[in-house]
């Protein structure tokens, strides 16, 4: 790779360098080998590459990960086996997974932190790949990345940015899909869901106990995760007294209790029966109460308490969708949804003198 250019993002762009560095980029992409390149700059051992320099080269992975790395058709329902076999014996695929996993594991035991927008950069491309690659050519990804967080705070933090990343490219229902995508992305979760969703649980709440007392942004991060996947995971593994018990304490928390409530949001408005909601929904409620959580402070942070107002409005609203839902079957059937609606009137009108 041309260290000449790559030297110029060291410094401000004038116009000219910018022109040069633009073509310079066109060239690259356009290259059968310019990805190689990169890899290769982004694997030296020597940390003499400006963080504008490595973000230069992930973004012709990146290219190169969207535009060349798999066929149009591996996408698709139906593949011929021809077209399969060609994917499968691939060359490209273990220099890709070779590279990605040495710089995991080079990034983690670095004494030097990348700049977060690096590592969000960096994710980004690991997500990529993992929508090409799983399950068909790499299904152990989820596992070989959970073998990595024995290698500390780094690899955790750079395990949910992969995780968050992987929703947006799968889960995320504001960005439209095409009916392939979607195909792949519900062979996607059906897999995560048979093979290794227990594992990513555990280790969740592995990194919320470990991480709690020592790291509240790497908890953050996680209860963010959580939150995201909650929507297509079983609802058992989460609303339970393991996690529930996490949940309750965070809130009381002033680091944590922020995105706990987020969390807790996502949980409480999973779609679901309406009786078994209302169940969570009460059981829930019950154990916050007890735990004096909505005993509120005229001097309480005021980020805090829209935290918490919109956790108690998600509460009202899902019950309220649930009485709606239960009207077709009779007044009879709205009883039981009643009364807990009604208990939370008061607390959710003292959010609004607040």
């Amino acid at each position: 790779m041309n260290r000449n250019i790559l030297n110029l993002l060291e410094t401000p762009l004038v116009q000219g360098n910018l022109a040069q560095v633009n073509f310079y980029f066109e060239e690259i992409i356009g290259s059968d080998t310019g990805w190689q390149l990169a890899i290769t700059e982004l694997r030296r051992k020597e940390d003499d590459l400006s963080d504008q320099s490595k973000f230069f080269c992930w973004r012709v992975v990146e290219h190169f990960v969207k535009t060349r790395y798999t066929y149009t058709q591996m996408n698709s329902v139906q593949i011929k086996y021809t077209q399969m076999r060609d994917f499968l014996r691939d060359e490209r695929f273990p220099l890709m997974k070779n590279f990605l996993l040495q710089w995991l594991n080079d990034m983690s035991i670095s004494a030097k932190e990348e700049s977060s927008f690096l590592r969000n950069k960096a994710a980004q491309v690991f997500s990529l790949v993992f929508i090409v690659d799983f399950p068909r050519r790499w299904q152990s990804f989820l596992v070989d990345f959970l073998q990595t967080l024995k290698l500390g705070p780094k690899a955790v933090d750079f395990y949910l940015r992969v995780l968050k990343a992987i929703d947006s490219e799968v889960v995320e229902r504001e960005i439209p899909h095409s009916n392939v995508e979607a195909n792949r992305n519900t062979l996607i979760k059906d897999t995560i869901r048979e093979t290794c969703i227990n594992d990513l649980v555990n280790s969740w709440y592995q990194i919320c106990v470990l991480y709690e007392m020592s790291d509240s942004k790497l908890v953050s991060e996680c209860l963010d995760v959580i939150g995201a996947y909650i929507s297509w995971i079983d609802i058992s593994l989460i609303a339970n007294e393991r996690f529930v018990t996490l949940f309750i304490r965070f809130m009381k928390d002033q680091h944590l209790r922020e995105p706990d409530c987020d969390c807790l949001c996502e949980v409480v408005a999973k779609g679901m029966d309406s009786s078994a909601k209302v169940k969570l929904i009460e059981s829930l409620y019950s154990l916050l109460h007890g735990a004096g959580v909505f005993l509120i402070d005229n001097e309480e942070d005021s980020d805090y308490l829209c935290k918490l107002g919109k956790l108690i409005n998600t509460m009202g609203v899902q019950l309220a969708v649930s009485w709606t839902r239960h009207g077709i079957y009779g007044l009879e059937n709205k009883l039981p949804i009643m009364d807990p609606l009604e208990n939370k009137l008061p607390i959710i009108s003292t959010f609004f003198w607040k």
